[in-house]
């Protein structure tokens, strides 16, 4: 992770504009590819006479629709460092009914089939597409969406089971000795609360997601304290009831 956090206008002014143009492009072969789909499940349903013609017209945005609506929520769960487990069941499922009944449309000939199957493939290649630009900005803005070491995803966390319970609030400073003058010096205990207040905001959830690094990146970024990730790992450490290896950390 990035020592400061970036901004989107902070990056290089063509790499900007090549994010910009392939989003857009994305997007429009989306679009393309949503309303080929669309037609193709139109007639499908029509042929069958189901329904009136108004729900015939309606019909196909349960998949289409639903199927984008899913793109967008994957999307905005690996923004958020959220659970995308849904979504993506959600966009997997419409995407094959989808690619289904236009098959079912084509009939038997096979270049009817692939040029039926097209539309659908395309708007699920255009999702992954799409995240990908999504995890290449986060990264150059300094949050990815992956674990800098590990590469491991940060939307599901893997937290110590000693983690999920509630940070100790700030109150709690001082007793039983834990946040006196003593060990680490003064400097120390000067930051401890504040990295401590700063865990308690976020929750063991987010802090793990965030991990030491990302937490001393925000507490520099805020300005609220300059110190070291290995000595916020202490932190977490020891209010977690695990100390670390080697009992050590640096402010």
């Amino acid at each position: 992770m990035h020592p400061t956090m970036l901004r989107f206008s902070d990056l290089n002014p063509v790499g900007r504009a090549i994010i910009v143009a392939v989003a857009v492009l994305t997007a429009g072969v989306a679009g393309v590819a949503f309303a080929t789909s669309y037609g193709a499940l139109y007639a499908f349903v029509r042929d069958t006479g189901l329904y009136s013609p108004r729900l015939t017209m309606l019909w196909p945005l349960l998949l289409d629709a639903t199927f984008i609506v899913a793109q967008l929520a994957a999307i905005l769960g690996g923004i958020l460092r959220g659970s995308r487990g849904w979504p993506i069941v959600t966009m997997l499922l419409t995407g094959a009914l989808t690619v289904w009944f236009n098959l079912q449309h084509a009939g038997a000939d096979p270049g009817r089939r692939l040029a039926a199957a097209l539309p659908p493939v395309l708007m699920i290649l255009a999702f992954e597409t799409d995240l990908a630009i999504v995890k290449w900005v986060m990264r150059a803005l300094g949050r990815p969406l992956e674990h800098p070491d590990t590469g491991r995803s940060l939307v599901v966390p893997q937290a110590d089971p000693g983690m999920q319970t509630r940070w100790r609030p700030s109150s709690e400073l001082g007793q039983g000795g834990q946040w006196g003058s003593g060990a680490g010096g003064g400097a120390s205990a000067q930051k401890k609360p504040h990295i401590v207040a700063e865990l308690e905001r976020l929750g063991p959830e987010e802090a793990m997601a965030l991990g030491p690094e990302g937490i001393a990146a925000e507490l520099r970024e805020r300005q609220i304290v300059d110190t070291s990730p290995r000595y916020v790992r202490k932190v977490m450490d020891e209010l977690a009831g695990s100390p670390g290896r080697n009992g050590k950390g640096h402010p």
